[in-house]
């Protein structure tokens, strides 16, 4: 299954389901230049407005299949 880095934190309940289907979940926080060395660790990264996902993050990114923001808007995400 799928590594997901839920990078701005994410509720239990959400965790628990997630890991329930299989999914692999790591909350831990990475500022950006630790993101650009880990980022192919993960297959989806979810973010809320804590983490801004740039041009230059974007073009590290070699697994990511899906980048989520949850929340209202995509400001934080080129």
């Amino acid at each position: 299954m799928w590594n997901i880095l839920a990078n701005d934190g994410m509720a239990q309940d959400g965790i628990n389901k997630l890991e329930g289907m299989g999914f692999s979940v790591d909350t831990t926080h990475q500022d950006v230049e630790s993101l650009k060395k880990s980022i192919n660790d993960y297959d989806v990264i979810i973010v809320r407005s804590a983490t801004k996902v740039r041009e230059d993050l974007i073009d590290q990114m070699q697994n990511i299949k899906l980048i989520i923001r949850a929340g209202v808007g995509l400001d934080n995400i080129d």
